[in-house]
């Protein structure tokens, strides 16, 4: 593959994963809308706009709808061209919302040929990968760090920031938010395979209940100490006070 000549990340990664990614519009302006409404997450779209978004005055390319809504929709191709670097604002709303395990999906036809090209600019992110089923994966590492960098005003190119993994797959996170599909259990961000195991009563079946095991005395000599011990904790190590039970007492003569 060519060399890109994209000054900030986001701009090389769009022009990389392009040619792999089936079903979107290849067109630069069209590759940036289906791809990222691919891979964020549909809430999103529910969310109150931003604070930049309700302030700023719309111009006439501001797009007003969708992932990229307060965005020059001129901008989309300077965005996939490196040219410019996506904005804070809105870099900050795509990592909060990027679903990576659609990433790896949408980036499981990576060919083989494409290994070199990847890893030149993985190793620049600090990501590792040495077989071609380790793409899909450190696609979706690389995206996640090229829009957390982003959202923090800086770029894994031009400030030479490595990816950073961050575990917050339960951190501050609701279950409600959790979802189940293709196998895997789906918390925010992350993904975990997911098997499904049989779920256990409610209440455990009453006939499964323990009893204590009766103990039959049929000497003197078969009466265990523990057993002495048990009916009286604090008993002393020698002595002959001590309770017992009563089918046990008329080896003794008692009653």
């Amino acid at each position: 593959m060519a060399e890109t000549t994209a000054t900030y990340a986001l701009g090389v990664f769009c022009q990389l994963v392009n040619p792999y990614i089936s079903g979107v519009d290849h067109h630069k302006k069209g590759f940036m809308k289906d791809f990222f409404d691919a891979v964020l997450e549909g809430d999103i779209l529910s969310n109150p706009p931003s604070r930049h978004h309700r302030t700023r005055r719309p111009g006439k390319t501001t797009i007003t709808a969708g992932v990229w809504a307060g965005i020059n929709e001129t901008d989309l191709t300077r965005f996939y061209n490196g040219s410019k670097k996506i904005p804070s604002w809105k870099a900050t709303e795509f990592y909060q919302h990027l679903d990576v395990s659609e990433v790896e999906r949408l980036c499981s036809d990576i060919s083989v040929d494409a290994l070199a090209d990847f890893q030149k600019e993985l190793i620049k992110a600090n990501i590792k990968v040495s077989d071609i089923s380790e793409l899909p994966s450190a696609t979706g590492k690389w995206l996640l760090s090229v829009l957390k960098a982003n959202a923090d005003g800086r770029d894994i190119l031009v400030d030479g920031i490595g990816f950073q993994p961050e575990f917050d797959m339960f951190e501050n996170l609701p279950l409600a938010s959790g979802h189940i599909s293709n196998g895997k259990l789906h918390l925010g961000r992350s993904s975990v395979p997911w098997k499904t195991y049989p779920i256990p009563p409610d209440k455990p079946d009453d006939h499964l209940e323990k009893t204590p095991m009766p103990i039959t005395c049929t000497s003197q000599s078969t009466v265990p100490t523990i057993f002495l011990r048990h009916a009286v904790p604090n008993m002393p190590s020698s002595g002959n006070i001590f309770t017992m039970r009563k089918e046990c007492a008329g080896i003794y003569g008692m009653s």
